[in-house]
C-alpha cells in the first residue's frame, strides 16, 4: 500500500504489487512525471483532480 502524497490516503500501486502496470495508466497522460517528482505518488482521487486543473490550465493558456 502506498500513501497518497497530499491527502495521506491509502491506495494500491501495481508497481509496488509486482504488476506491469498500475490503475494510474488508464488515465490520461497529461502531468509530466520523474522519480525526482517532489510530490510522489497520488490516490485516484487526487491524481484525477489534478488532472483536471492541469489541463483546465492548459486549456486557459491557448
Amino acid at each position: 500500500m502506498k500513501k497518497c502524497a497530499r491527502c495521506e490516503q491509502e491506495f494500491e500501486c501495481g508497481f509496488e504489487e509486482g504488476k506491469s502496470t498500475c490503475w494510474c495508466f488508464a488515465l490520461p497522460h497529461v502531468i509530466p512525471l520523474s522519480e525526482d517528482e517532489e510530490e510522489g505518488c497520488l490516490c485516484p482521487d487526487c491524481l484525477k483532480k489534478k488532472i483536471e486543473e492541469t489541463t483546465r490550465n492548459q486549456n486557459e493558456k491557448q
